[in-house]
């Protein structure tokens, strides 16, 4: 081979530069510390990883969480005192505890430890590290064990905008509801009945609801027992107007006196059977009996029921026509057994029925059952109303309204009322910047003010002349059921 002939290359693959391989490794190595760098954070973010330490010396408000800072203090917002995180955690594990009752005899003790009392308002419990006592609670029965009292100092009362009323004795009146109905009043019902047995040849009112005027003929009876008294007493009257007749062998007689008259007694048994003036003026005046009388209404009104019927034979005493006067009724109520010294005959009142809405129909009580019902612990009571348009009719539904007198009675203002559904409380200022849950019971509420009444042992945990507060307690209600929890859980 000529030393001028080219060389022929090897073959196969052409090899890679040099460097390749280890740049590969390279852009391995940061896609993998890349990956994990992320991994790190999203778990330290879900504090999986460091939350001990990202929680450690963390103080935030419960109220608003997003106010956070590394030393105790309180939220700039609500001025609520804050709490380390962590530490509300662990209370809520808990549920809260009642506090322990005093097991001594001072006014004061403490929470955590009962049997360490004392009557020195200034008194600490060494075994909390210097716990101040509180006092002892006036009625442990009333108190809610998912609150505690507040202490606050004189920047926190401020900020948190607290304000106090005193409790106080004030007029207080009211109004008592109760469901109605409405009935025709008892004292205006009459009934239609003869007094003889006798036919009825006509029904001249045939319709019940029928309003009827007084002295309306109502039906028409032929009776031949009245007919023979309608005889007697024209032979009577015949009799008297005859002659004289002698006085009998050694009789006396008063020639000044009057003359013995059958007649009355016969027109009187005419009375007794029922006939009526006019009707009796008749016969004497035509000298003949009446075949029929005519039953009429003693009373007007309306016919509620009729018994009634062309051809039928009736007794004396037979109900022909019920008939009753609705220009006054009556609305029977149901009175609790708590409000019976309240309601007194003679209150005014009013009705509300479901057919008039808006409108109240003004009336007084009238009555007052001597008897409580034994299963529903009611008294029976019923108002009187006019009913001139005859509006009001028997059977309607509604609700009455009594008004109630006012009674002298320890009150306060229904601003400081805290009512959770079940139970109503207040927050009573017993010291400077100390505030102290009470659950009370309530009576009347009249124009902003709420009557106090005796709880279940008859105590008034709140008295007269105590501050409650008015305006902030929601607020003061939050933190004393946090620090509750807090106490519960330790």
């Amino acid at each position: 081979m000529s030393e001028h002939e080219p060389e022929h290359e090897a073959e196969g693959p052409e090899a890679p530069p040099p460097g390749v391989r280890t740049m590969a490794i390279v852009r391995w190595l940061l896609v993998i510390a890349a990956a994990g760098a992320a991994a790190f954070s999203i778990l330290h973010a879900a504090g999986v990883i460091g939350g001990e330490r990202a929680q450690a010396g963390t103080w935030y408000c419960p109220m608003h969480p997003h106010v956070i800072q590394d030393h105790p203090g309180e939220c700039p917002i609500c001025h609520m005192t804050l709490v380390e995180r962590g530490a509300d955690e662990a209370a809520a594990a808990h549920q809260a505890t009642p506090l322990p009752e005093p097991e001594g005899d001072g006014a004061y003790y403490c929470p955590m430890h009962p049997h360490v009392t004392s009557d020195d308002p200034d008194a600490t419990c060494d075994l909390c590290g210097g716990m101040k006592l509180v006092p002892r609670p006036a009625d442990p029965g009333a108190r809610d064990p998912a609150l505690v009292a507040v202490e606050l100092s004189p920047e926190r009362v401020q900020h948190l905008g607290l304000r106090t009323t005193a409790a106080t004795r004030r007029p207080i009146g009211g109004s008592l509801r109760a469901l109605a109905t409405v009935a025709a009043a008892e004292t205006n019902w009459s009934q239609a009945t003869p007094r003889f047995a006798g036919w009825l040849e006509k029904v001249h009112v045939t319709e019940t609801g029928a309003k009827v005027k007084r002295g309306q003929a109502l039906a028409t009876i032929y009776s031949p027992e009245l007919v023979a008294a309608q005889e007697e007493y024209l032979a009577t009257l015949a009799w008297a107007s005859g002659p004289a007749l002698p006085d009998l062998p050694g009789a006396r007689h008063d020639p000044a006196a009057p003359r013995p008259s059958l007649g009355d007694d016969a027109r009187r048994r005419l009375e007794l059977f029922g006939m009526s003036t006019a009707d009796i003026a008749t016969v004497t005046r035509t000298g003949k009996p009446m075949r029929t009388v005519t039953i009429r209404a003693a009373t007007g009104g309306h016919v509620l029921s009729r018994g009634a019927v062309t051809g039928a034979y009736v007794q004396p005493g037979a109900v022909l026509f019920e008939i009753a006067d609705l220009s006054t009724v009556w609305a029977w109520i149901e009175i609790p057994e708590r409000d019976l010294g309240r309601v007194a005959v003679g209150q005014a009142a009013s009705l509300e029925v479901t057919a008039f809405p808006g409108e109240r129909f003004a009336g007084k009580v009238g009555f007052l059952s001597p008897i409580v019902d034994a299963t529903t612990r009611t008294l029976r009571a019923r108002i009187v109303l006019p009913n001139r348009d005859g509006r009001l009719r028997p059977g309607l539904s509604g609700q009455a309204t009594i008004d109630l007198p006012a009674l002298d009675t320890l009150a306060i203002p229904d601003l400081a009322l805290i009512d959770t559904g079940g139970a109503q409380y207040v927050f009573v200022a017993t010291a400077a910047g100390r505030f102290e849950p009470r659950r009370v019971a309530v009576g009347r509420r009249v124009e902003g003010w709420v009557e106090l009444v005796p709880g279940e042992r008859g105590v008034l945990p709140v008295g007269e002349g105590d501050l409650v507060v008015t305006t902030g307690n929601f607020l003061l209600d939050a933190e004393s059921r946090l620090r509750a929890q807090l106490q519960g859980g330790e």
